[in-house]
């Protein structure tokens, strides 16, 4: 077999079948990812995902490759939420295959097969085995899905079992990243009297702005500093976790903190700033997932 695509490695949690040659990766901090359950439905996941293709060493057949990584799953104590062998009904498995094709592949040559792309070469239809199931990790439940077929070439076909492992770490979205500038600023409270602010930072139950805040910070000076006729509410927002009360005083709270700094680092009067907290009365996403509570943390900027 070749050597590993460059920079591929295995999951930390699930090993390859031994002797397997890893083709390609695609890994992404945060994604989202489809993976089938059931003969029609869908698990859609948002977080850490790591998709993994790979050939098994020649002779050996579909039965053997997944068995083993099924068998390796439940000894680890995963649970399983799917399976189906050779006859696998509706079940989508495209965004399983959809990898990025390998640049090494087209140098490649494995008895004479010298593949264009990653998916012109597989999977041939009937031959494929599939397990999907959660396992505990550290702490984090994840998802991990297994397909294993024949490559649908025949110059591969019964040589090298074609396998994709797909785990996928659900978690909230790392925020914060994106700072809203003075420009961007004036517009959205011009078109809307508002503006949603994300790069705002406190922690957990605590109304000490953190210095990280500081870009932002310097973008709603630089606006309130273009246009000395405009006064705004500092609105702060919540998520549900915790009580009303709490959250009704936190997110005044912060809002204040952010008045106070406007006021002693900027220079900015503090008569035309207003501070409100409205806890989680006005959420722009469900509370029911850490995504949607991410969203609904923030502070607005609102024109009086």
């Amino acid at each position: 077999m070749p050597a590993d695509a460059p920079n591929a490695r295995d999951h930390a949690v699930l090993s390859r079948y031994a002797g397997s040659w890893l083709v390609t990766q695609d890994a992404k901090t945060f994604d989202q990812a489809s993976i089938p359950s059931g003969d029609t439905d869908v698990v859609k996941l948002e977080g850490r995902v790591t998709r993994l293709f790979y050939l098994a060493p020649a002779g050996k057949s579909v039965l053997e490759v997944q068995r083993n990584y099924e068998q390796a799953l439940e000894r680890a104590g995963a649970s399983k939420l799917d399976a189906c062998a050779d006859n696998c009904g509706r079940r989508n498995f495209k965004p399983l295959r959809d990898l990025p094709a390998n640049p090494q592949l087209a140098k490649v040559s494995l008895e004479g097969w010298t593949p264009i792309t990653l998916l012109q070469q597989w999977q041939e239809t009937g031959s494929e085995r599939y397990w999907y199931g959660t396992l505990n990790a550290s702490g984090t439940t994840l998802h991990v899905a297994v397909l294993s077929a024949k490559p649908g070439t025949i110059a591969l076909a019964n040589k090298y079992v074609a396998t994709v492992v797909e785990i996928v770490e659900p978690k909230a979205m790392d925020s914060g990243k994106v700072t809203v500038d003075a420009a961007a600023l004036a517009k959205g409270l011009q078109a809307e009297g508002k503006v949603a602010l994300y790069g705002l930072f406190f922690d957990t139950g605590k109304a000490t702005i953190k210095p990280e805040s500081k870009p932002q910070l310097d973008e709603m000076a630089r606006v309130l500093q273009a246009n000395a006729g405009a006064n705004v509410f500092i609105v702060g927002h919540t998520d549900n976790q915790g009580t009303l009360d709490a959250n009704l005083a936190l997110s005044k709270a912060r809002a204040q903190a952010v008045i106070d700094d406007l006021t002693r680092s900027y220079k900015i009067d503090g008569k035309r700033l207003f501070a409100s907290g409205v806890a989680n009365y006005a959420p722009l996403a469900s509370n029911a997932n850490e995504n949607g509570r991410a969203r609904n943390r923030r502070v607005e900027m609102v024109l009086q």
